[in-house]
């Protein structure tokens, strides 16, 4: 019984303490990752499967309440598996780096907020397969998201988001456009005076 009011003792100030430090002269540090696999199937009865690990770390800094504006760097590894006549892996690995700046629109006391996000990413893509091995391809990237930010404590939160990218290579014609939801994490730091 002691256990159990100590937990429900706990849970209650930890509830009363949630609220994000979104003010004015605070750091935003973390990030999120994501993996995604896909297996497709060809009319040549080949199967073939793909899969897509993604790690985007970030920092970030309040210039005004409720406002961030930081750098977002971006790593994705990508490989497909190939089955029947052309069996083997292709992989591919793409390196991004750009600014962000992000806006929370509920009031900084609210232990669930709602941010909208924008950024911008400049990179590359190394390829790992064949006669294309080591070649680098430049791309350029467009990326909005927004979503709920439940905050566990007044230094960490975990946000759920649904974005939309639009990534453009240099020297070929079109564009990637990709819908994604992604889950992170987010440690805020005072800024010592």
């Amino acid at each position: 019984m002691k256990k159990l009011m100590l937990m429900l003792l706990t849970g209650i100030l930890f509830v009363l303490d949630a609220r994000g430090q979104i003010t004015k002269g605070y750091w935003m540090m973390g990030g999120n990752i994501n993996y995604s696999s896909i297996t497709t199937k060809s009319e040549a009865s080949t199967q073939n499967t793909e899969y897509n690990i993604q790690i985007v770390p970030d920092i970030g800094y309040f210039f005004a309440d409720k406002l961030v504006a930081g750098l977002k760097s971006n790593i994705n590894k990508q490989g497909t598996k190939l089955t029947g006549d052309s069996s083997g892996y292709n992989r591919y690995t793409d390196f991004n780096i750009g600014p962000f700046v992000r806006y929370y629109f509920l009031r900084k006391d609210k232990i669930i907020n709602l941010l909208a996000e924008g950024d911008y990413e400049y990179g590359f893509n190394a390829s790992s397969i064949g006669e294309t091995k080591g070649e680098r391809t430049s791309k350029n990237t467009l990326a909005i998201s927004a979503g709920p930010v439940a905050y566990f404590n007044s230094s960490v939160s975990l946000e759920f988001l649904m974005g939309y990218s639009s990534e453009k290579f240099v020297h070929f014609r079109g564009r990637n456009n990709t819908i994604k939801l992604s889950l992170g994490l987010q440690f805020y730091l005072e800024r010592t005076r």
